[in-house]
Parts: structure tokens; sequence; C-alpha cells
């Protein structure tokens, strides 16, 4: 009974269509590379499969979103005093959190793959402690800009997607090169609550 149960958990979990689509997609192109390689499809190189899903991610040729999350310590750095936590409503596993007195950065940095417009999302969890001015600094190819964006309403800001919660919050739209120094940094002014907790380049359509 007990392993019927886990199987019926784990059967319910990998049922939903969008994991379904998911393992359609990596079926048809392992298909198309064992085709090509003239081998069974059991022979196909994973890590090369891998590459292709993460660079071909739509399968249409079109440049991939990029995500930077608090939790990926090769593409974030902190400067100041800043605590991980795991408030309702976070990205991932944790947020970064910055409250009480000194000032400090969470710097996230985005490995740009083609050169191009990028439309620059800011993700954090809502609360009514939070900083209502908060400078974000982003910097792009053609120098940097600083937003300011008030966390305990998300929604104010123009791209809010789902006004009242948590959401991804459109900061603007701008140029990125490959190579180049490229980063969005969310900065704790040492008195209310600020949250730093994911950001995401997604590329503009024509903006290349």
């Amino acid at each position: 009974p007990v392993a019927r149960t886990r199987w019926r958990i784990a059967f319910g979990s990998i049922r939903v269509e969008p994991v379904y689509m998911v393992w359609g997609q990596v079926s048809a192109v392992a298909a198309r590379m064992a085709v090509d390689a003239g081998v069974p499809v059991q022979q196909v190189d994973v890590l090369a499969l891998r590459r292709e899903l993460a660079a071909n991610p739509l399968a249409d040729g079109s440049t991939p979103e990029v995500l930077v999350d608090d939790g990926d310590s090769a593409r974030v750095r902190i400067a100041g005093e800043w605590t991980r936590r795991s408030p309702e409503g976070k990205f991932g596993l944790t947020a970064l959190a910055h409250e009480g007195s000194g000032t400090g950065e969470v710097r996230f940095l985005p490995e740009i793959a083609r050169d191009g417009m990028y439309q620059v999302y800011l993700y954090w969890p809502r609360g009514t402690a939070l900083a209502t001015r908060v400078p974000v600094v982003i910097r792009h190819a053609a120098g940097s800009d600083t937003v300011i964006v008030n966390q305990r309403e998300p929604e104010a800001l123009q791209g809010g997607l789902q006004p009242g919660i948590a959401s991804w919050v459109e900061l603007g739209e701008y140029r990125f090169r490959r190579g180049e120094d490229a980063y969005v940094a969310v900065r704790g002014l040492g008195k209310d609550l600020v949250y730093a907790d994911a950001v995401l380049f997604v590329a503009a359509r024509g903006g290349r």
C-alpha cells in the first residue's frame, strides 16, 4: 500500500500538461539527434542534448530568456549585510533581505548569449513593511540607469503582471551585448525592508 501511494503521488505530479509538453519536446529533439548521428536514441549524447535545449528552449531559434536567482552564487554578488530568508511568495528557495542600519547591494549578473534588446524584470515577495523607494541600477550596453521601485506596491510600476501579489515587474527595455559588463543591482537603504530575489531578461521581439 505504501509503494502504491508513492506511485500515485509521483504520477499525479508528472501527469499535468506542461510536463507532457516538455517530455514531447525533449523526445523529439533526442530523436532528431539520433537520426542525424545514425545511432539508437539510447546512445544520444545527453550533454549535447542538454546544451541544445538550453540554447534553443522554444525550438524556434529565438533568444532564450536569462534568469538570475538569488541562490545562484556564481551569478550573484552581495555587498553589505543581507540575510537569506524564505518568505511567502519568494521565487525559488530563498530571497535576500536587507533591513536595519547601513547600506548594501545585491548585484545580479546575467550571462548574455546574444546581443540585442532585452526587457528586464524584477521579482520580489510582497510585504507591508517593504521599502517604497528602492534604487535599482541597470547596467547595459549604453551605460546605466536607475529605476526607483516601490516594493510595497509592485503593481505601481507598469508591467506588474498580477496586481496585489508578488509578480514580475518590468524595469524597462535595454540593449545588452555578449561578454560586456552587465548587471541589475538592488540597493538596500538601511531603513525599511528590501528584498532582492530574482531578475529576468527577455529578448525583445525585433529588437536586435
